[in-house]
C-alpha cells in the first residue's frame, strides 16, 4: 500500500530541494565568475545577463513580469520538461505537440531553442518507447535528458548578443541543469504540481533581483 505524504511533508521536501539547489547554483556561479576572469580572450561584456535589473518598471510591468516569471514559465516549462519524465500517453502527446510547434516555429524564426526542443522531443519519445516496461531505467534516463536539455534551453540567457558561438559559454548553463535535476527529483517523488511550486520558489530570488 502506497504511503500518503502530507502537504506539510511535500512543502518541506520541495523547500529543502530548492535550498540545496541554491547552494549548488551559488557554487557554480562562483566557478563561472572565476572562469570569466581567467578567459581573457573573450569579451564577456557582450553576454546577455540572466538577472539584469530592469529600470523604470511601473506597477503593470512588475505585475506582468511576476506572472510570467512565477506562473507562466514554471507551468509551461514543467509540463514540457518534467511531465514526460515518467512516460505516459499524456506525456507523449505533450512531446508530439512540442515537436510540431517547434517545427512550425522554425519556419518563421530561427531560434536555437526550437532545435533543442525538436531534439528533446524525439529523444524522449524514443526512450519512452524503448523502456516503457522498465520504469526505473526509464525514469533515470529521462531525468538526465530533461535536465540537460532544460539547461541548454536557457543558453539564450548567456550567448553573445551579436550571435557568436553559443557553445563557448555552454558552461554557464550548468546551474540550470542542476535546477532541472532537482525539479525532476521533486516530480518523481511527488508530482508535476510540486515541481511547478519548486520552480516558482527558485524564480523568486531572480525576480526580486530584477525589480529591486
Amino acid at each position: 500500500m502506497k504511503t500518503q505524504i502530507s502537504v506539510f511533508d511535500k512543502i518541506k521536501y520541495t523547500t529543502i530541494i530548492i535550498f540545496k539547489i541554491y547552494i549548488l547554483v551559488f557554487i557554480l556561479f562562483l566557478i563561472s565568475e572565476l572562469i570569466d576572469a581567467l578567459v581573457l580572450s573573450v569579451d564577456f561584456s557582450k553576454i546577455k545577463s540572466l538577472n539584469k535589473k530592469e529600470e523604470n518598471l511601473d506597477i503593470y510591468s512588475i505585475l506582468w513580469l511576476s506572472i510570467k516569471v512565477l506562473i507562466i514559465s514554471p507551468v509551461s516549462e514543467e509540463i514540457i520538461f518534467r511531465k514526460p519524465i515518467k512516460g505516459s500517453k499524456t506525456s507523449n502527446v505533450i512531446l508530439i505537440i512540442v515537436f510540431t510547434y517547434s517545427i512550425i516555429s522554425l519556419i518563421f524564426t530561427c531560434d536555437l531553442n526550437f532545435y533543442f526542443l525538436i531534439f528533446y522531443s524525439i529523444l524522449v519519445l524514443a526512450v519512452n518507447y524503448l523502456f516503457n516496461k522498465k520504469k526505473v531505467k526509464l525514469y533515470s534516463i529521462n531525468l538526465i535528458i530533461t535536465s540537460v536539455i532544460f539547461g541548454l534551453f536557457h543558453v539564450n540567457n548567456f550567448y553573445l548578443i551579436d550571435g557568436a558561438e553559443w557553445y563557448i559559454y555552454a558552461y554557464k548553463i550548468f546551474p540550470m541543469i542542476i535546477l532541472g535535476f532537482g525539479l525532476g527529483m521533486i516530480r518523481l517523488k511527488l508530482n508535476v504540481i510540486w515541481s511547478i511550486v519548486g520552480h516558482s520558489l527558485f524564480n523568486l530570488f531572480p525576480f526580486f533581483l530584477t525589480i529591486y
